[in-house]
């Protein structure tokens, strides 16, 4: 049975680290598992590349007591769902990284029961996400742990000319199989960096051109055939509008050449293709470029901001 979730609205924990952190945590939201917790947006120089431009930041989340127990025989677990939507400011390119839980473990007795984590982590929109688990190797005894996953992908999201938002996702479940004549206890903590939960990410300022502005434009195939209209790229997607009120649809929008350029599918008309333009004026927005059309028809590309 899914569980619902409850919108916890909870105040940040350092608000001057908040203010001065680029993202901002829209809301947070967890299921009862999760218990009382708290969260904050601190900077973290590990992260950041100066040189590069590249400022790193951590979601910190601090729970008020998240453990699993056990001194009966059997099996016991708790699970914690949490969500949070982070607020990408526009002219910026979001990176996540990677994610982990700290915690301890005191399994007894040693080398009967079992102490595990099962971890996922997510991504959303982006389809980007990193499991982990202790599994085949479960903890018996004393010790500590840290569950971290490390996503793949190195490329930064869109760079947007408006705010854009990110839903980072935990799925985090304690479990202990116990034996006779013992006690066991897992608990995220603070035990090695000061946090129980934690996601990172890196920020890189950038230009878009392109992105969810208004241009006048023409569509040129063959020697006299022009058809104006208006082009409106959005995000990875967009519009064409004839003159006459008719709209055509962009598809599989790339930017690229750091906002200067951008490519694509187009359909309008009963016509479809590829279209690939640059910027050759900043100032006034003009772009040239080429049309591939899937009839194999080919042609010419132009326009500049409207105004």
């Amino acid at each position: 049975m899914k569980q619902s979730f409850a919108l916890l609205l909870i105040a940040l924990g350092y608000s001057q680290g908040a203010s001065a952190s680029i993202a901002s945590v829209e809301s947070i939201q967890s299921n009862s598992g999760c218990g009382d917790l708290r969260y904050d947006v601190a900077e973290t120089s590990a992260n950041s590349d100066p040189g590069q431009g590249i400022i790193g930041e951590s979601l910190r989340v601090f729970f008020n007591d998240f453990h699993v127990q056990a001194s009966q025989p059997g099996e016991v677990k708790r699970t914690c769902k949490l969500d949070a939507v982070i607020r990408i400011p526009a002219g910026y390119r979001f990176l996540p990284r990677a994610a982990y839980a700290e915690g301890s473990y005191s399994i007894k007795p040693q080398g009967a029961s079992k102490g595990t984590i099962r971890v996922t982590y997510d991504v959303r929109p982006a389809g980007r996400f990193s499991e982990r688990n202790n599994e085949k190797a479960p903890w018996s005894g004393d010790g500590d742990f840290t569950c971290r996953g490390d996503l793949v992908e190195t490329q930064f999201l869109l760079c947007a000319n408006h705010d854009t938002y990110v839903t980072l996702g935990t799925d985090l479940t304690l479990k202990i199989q116990q034996a006779s004549g013992g006690q066991s206890l897992i608990e995220l903590d603070t035990a090695r960096k000061d946090v129980d939960l934690a996601w990172d990410w890196q920020f890189k300022p950038c230009v878009n051109y392109f992105e969810g502005r208004r241009f006048r434009a023409y569509m040129k195939i063959g020697p006299t055939n022009t058809l104006p209209l208006r082009f409106e790229p959005y995000e990875d997607r967009g519009a064409l509008i004839l003159d006459s009120g008719k709209q055509g649809a962009l598809s599989q929008v790339v930017y690229s050449d750091d906002g200067l350029s951008v490519s694509g599918n187009y359909s309008l008309d009963g016509k479809s293709g590829r279209f690939s333009v640059k910027v050759i004026d900043t100032e006034a927005g003009e772009f040239r470029g080429e049309l591939y059309g899937n009839d194999g028809t080919s042609g010419t590309f132009f326009g500049y901001y409207a105004e």
